[in-house]
């Protein structure tokens, strides 16, 4: 499972690539200060909510996302309340 640790923000996490249709990687930010943990697909070229993979999706510290692949490097997100 990869990890990633930041106190500001600067650090992210890459989906995997290769993934079919239909499966999901779960995604929980630990961060103990107010600070967003940045979520990136495999490539540039994927999607992440319908935007592109070069721009992150931000996940709010405490919070989990189920990101749930639809096929080409295209996800989308179940975020947790």
């Amino acid at each position: 499972v990869p990890t990633a640790a930041s106190t500001d923000g600067t650090k992210g996490v890459r989906l995997p690539a290769g993934v079919a249709a239909g499966e999901t990687v779960f995604v929980k930010n630990i961060a103990g200060s107010a600070v967003a943990l940045k979520v990136y697909s495999a490539a540039s070229t994927g999607f992440i909510n319908a935007t592109a993979g070069s721009t992150a999706y931000s996940l709010a510290q405490s919070k989990s996302a189920l990101f749930v692949n639809l096929g080409s490097d295209n996800w989308v997100t179940l975020l947790t309340a």
